[in-house]
């Protein structure tokens, strides 16, 4: 069964990729940058991410760097 998703932790997501920072999407989604980290640190617990900001460091990643220079943060 797939966990069902806050829309307000899906759009931070989407703040941060699209932004490339923690502090810049705060701006973008109304909330502190504790705020939108702690969003973020729920959303990996609910993909049951193993490792700190890596699904968000992935996801940024991904967006601005050609994938062979992400290969580091394959697995996130």
């Amino acid at each position: 069964m797939h966990p069902e998703f806050d829309v307000d932790l899906l759009r931070t997501f989407i703040a941060v990729v699209e932004t490339g920072s923690f502090t810049k999407a705060a701006t973008m989604v109304h909330r502190s940058q504790a705020a939108v980290s702690m969003q973020i640190k729920r959303l990996e617990t609910m993909l049951g991410s193993s490792r700190r900001s890596s699904l968000a460091t992935h996801a940024i990643c991904r967006s601005r760097v050609p994938a062979i220079r992400c290969s580091n943060t394959r697995g996130a």
